[in-house]
């Protein structure tokens, strides 16, 4: 009898041994999804931050990272996004440790946003993404403002349910697409003033608290302050790099070329020499930056449709260049693009950059030297 007491005890004990096992065992496969926020760098295309998405199971090698945004450096990329404002990006897979090492490299903190989120929609959200992972290779045409990493995620997330809170995502922030922008560029001076050049009208309205979340540490303040759905937050630092800043800002240069010009306009008057030559490249100079700018007018990008910026490099200041074939009187010319500026600068539909003054005097210099020696 003591026999069979003993034996049953040890069966139970076993059975005991083996659920505690078999439970530890699962929660070791238990799925987890963090959101991955990462600081701004000093690249291009990185320079809001980025936002991607880490799928894992503690305590087993299962470890990847959805990182959407990866832009190839190519020449058909860039030429896409020189001439028409896209960019091409992909969807890329990459192991959780490869990942952070890259981060690393960048000295860029990243930022782990636990979402309290259950087996079976992650694995539903996992699916999508490895259904877009399978489409083309993953090739997507990237909005650095309607649609880039973090706001594809946030439409992921929405799609399954997740994160979403009624009446505030319309409410009114008080910046504009070009302060959130500026507040992100401006140790950069050159950066800043490029983006200022193709910076629309549509970048100085007044954003809603969606239309803020193209900056990823945004929707992430979002998902903490106004949602259920982050449970813990974590934070792999690295020793920030010293942010690189130009020793002349676009509007010193810019300064300095106007002041050497005139020097040498003043030089070549005292002494009667001919001028014409370089009058000419400037003009082609600013025929060709207009054409690009013009370009610009039209593209994709909600940041910059209808760019009028267009008008500080006007397309018109060509006309004296094919001056002996096609066109007199040039000095209609001249009193054309006079008005186009000045008009330009009472109407005030656009925020442009100061550091185009300069250039503006320079043009208009040079294109008023062509109409007098043309008229002579």
């Amino acid at each position: 009898m003591f026999n069979i007491f003993i034996l049953q005890f040890v069966k139970r004990f076993l059975a005991v041994i083996t659920f505690s096992l078999l439970s530890l065992s699962l929660s070791a496969t238990e799925l987890k999804m963090d959101l991955l926020v990462n600081d701004p760098s000093d690249n291009l295309f990185s320079v809001f931050g980025h936002a991607a998405l880490r799928i894992y199971k503690e305590k087993s090698s299962y470890d990847y990272v959805y990182s959407f945004g990866y832009i190839p450096l190519n020449f058909e990329g860039y030429k896409k996004f020189v001439l028409k404002g896209d960019v091409e990006s992909f969807l890329k897979l990459i192991p959780y440790r490869q990942y952070i090492t890259g981060r690393a490299k960048k000295k860029q903190n990243v930022y782990h946003y636990t979402l309290r989120v259950g087996d079976e929609t992650i694995e539903k959200i996992e699916k999508d993404l490895r259904v877009i992972l399978n489409h083309d290779n993953g090739r997507m045409t990237q909005d650095f403002l309607k649609s880039n990493c973090v706001l594809i995620l946030q439409e992921i997330f929405e799609a399954h349910n997740l994160g979403s809170s009624s009446g505030i995502l319309e409410k009114k922030t008080g910046t504009t697409y070009r302060q959130i922008i500026n507040s992100y560029t401006h140790p950069y001076p050159w950066l800043n003033f490029f983006i200022d050049l193709l910076c629309g009208p549509n970048a100085d309205k007044e954003l809603t608290v969606q239309e803020s979340f193209f900056i990823p540490k945004n929707y992430a303040n979002y998902l903490v302050n106004s949602t259920e759905m982050v449970s813990d937050i974590e934070v792999t630092e690295f020793e920030p790099l010293a942010k690189s800043k130009s020793s002349v800002s676009p509007l010193v240069a810019f300064c300095i070329i106007l002041l050497s010009y005139l020097l040498i306009k003043a030089y070549v008057y005292k002494n009667s020499i001919e001028i014409g030559k370089i009058d000419k490249v400037i003009l082609m100079g600013a025929s060709i930056l207009s054409i690009y700018l013009l370009l610009w007018l039209w593209v994709d990008q909600l940041g910059s449709q209808n760019n009028l910026n267009i008008l500080w490099a006007n397309p018109i200041v060509f006309i004296p260049l094919l001056y002996k074939k096609f066109f007199k009187p040039v000095q209609w010319t001249y009193a054309i693009c006079v008005l186009i500026w000045c008009g330009s600068w009472l109407v005030g539909y656009q925020n442009y950059p100061i550091a185009v003054i300069p250039l503006i005097l320079l043009i208009s210099i040079a294109l008023f030297t062509q109409k007098e020696q043309l008229s002579n």
